[in-house]
């Protein structure tokens, strides 16, 4: 744990100093739980890097047991007025040349950054977190796995008569009791046409004999999130259409886990998945990018889209998710999450 605070701190520092500043104000208390492997609530800290020191502004509650292991790599101290207290170390120290991440920033917290001369600069720590450590996609993983394993008890579990919301209750206690903290989103359970809705809001709905099911859900486990969705039929006729939907679904993800490459834009990694849709005909029924990156955040970049030209990385993290969804009738997606290395994406999602 201290290597990797410390690595990670030292890494922002060399940012500093190579964007020529003299300190670095993060607000945004996720990016603060990764460089520090501490966990802070939303609004409940703020840190101040300089180029050789890290300083901490937390609440109370959080200041003995964060001095316990992390004091070597960076000092906390309690605070009520994170703001005030950033200040008035800033003018302790003499530095001048300040930057913060304006991307992140609140409104107000930036019109007084601004107000006291701070530099917007870039989000060194988005950029830290999209290529992920060992630790990290061992996390990963694991969320993962519990969310597979979850999905195959589940599947056996579903009964015709269950509403969507008792699907959803049982997939989200089935994680907790494997080790999940809490889910990476709200559950999604559509039945029927219902799943013809990316983002269905799970509801009362009962599950009827011989109609389609797709559950999208996923947790966190240690910080880390996952995601999964499956689809199938419920029942023993499934519908001639569905049984081409679903083949055509499998086989454009399969295509993209299959193909997709370090060095590739995700405009090129969506492709992989696109271009079997549309050549079915199907193209106008595939309505959201093919995945995108997940960490601590559930949706982070870089993104698997028809805009997205940044290129992908080893240790990226991502999903690859294709659907067609036919209003009306039914939605077939099926997603993974996957890590990219140096020969192509591993599943992690199993």
């Amino acid at each position: 744990m201290e290597n990797i605070v410390s690595d990670r701190i030292k890494k922002i520092q060399k940012q500093v100093r190579k964007e020529k500043l003299n300190g670095y104000v993060i607000t945004d208390y996720i990016d603060i739980n990764y460089l520090t492997n501490f966990h802070f609530g939303k609004g409940e800290t703020m840190l101040l890097v300089t180029k050789t020191n890290a300083f901490c502004y937390a609440r109370k509650l959080y200041v003995s047991e964060f001095a316990k292991s992390r004091e070597k790599y960076c000092e906390i101290f309690e605070s009520v007025d994170f703001k005030k207290d950033v200040l008035s170390k800033i003018a302790e120290l003499k530095i001048k040349k300040v930057g913060f991440d304006f991307q992140k920033v609140s409104y107000l917290d930036g019109k007084l950054f601004i107000k006291n001369k701070f530099k917007e600069a870039p989000s060194f720590v988005t950029e830290l977190r999209k290529i992920k450590t060992k630790e990290c996609i061992k996390r990963i993983r694991h969320a993962c796995k519990i969310a597979h394993e979850t999905y195959e008890l589940v599947r056996k579990k579903i009964k015709t008569g269950m509403t969507e919301l008792e699907v959803a209750s049982i997939l989200e206690n089935t994680m907790r009791s494997k080790g999940a903290t809490k889910v990476s989103f709200e559950s999604v359970v559509a039945f029927g046409a219902g799943a013809a809705e990316p983002h269905h809001i799970t509801g009362t709905r009962k599950l009827k004999n011989n109609e389609n099911i797709l559950i999208d859900f996923g947790c966190i486990y240690k910080d880390y999130c996952s995601d999964i969705t499956r689809t199938w039929w419920h029942g023993k006729k499934p519908s001639a259409e569905f049984k081409k939907v679903h083949a055509l679904v499998q086989k454009s993800h399969d295509e993209c886990v299959k193909k997709v490459r370090i060095g590739m834009t995700g405009i090129e990694g969506d492709k992989l998945c696109r271009h079997i849709i549309e050549k079915a005909g199907y193209g106008k029924y595939f309505i959201h990018p093919t995945g995108h990156s997940l960490g601590m955040k559930i949706h982070e970049g870089p993104y698997i889209s028809q805009i997205e030209k940044e290129k992908l990385k080893e240790n990226n993290v991502f999903t690859i998710e294709p659907g067609i969804y036919l209003p009306d009738k039914f939605g077939v997606r099926i997603e993974d999450t996957v890590v990219l290395t140096k020969s192509g994406a591993k599943i992690l999602t199993k």
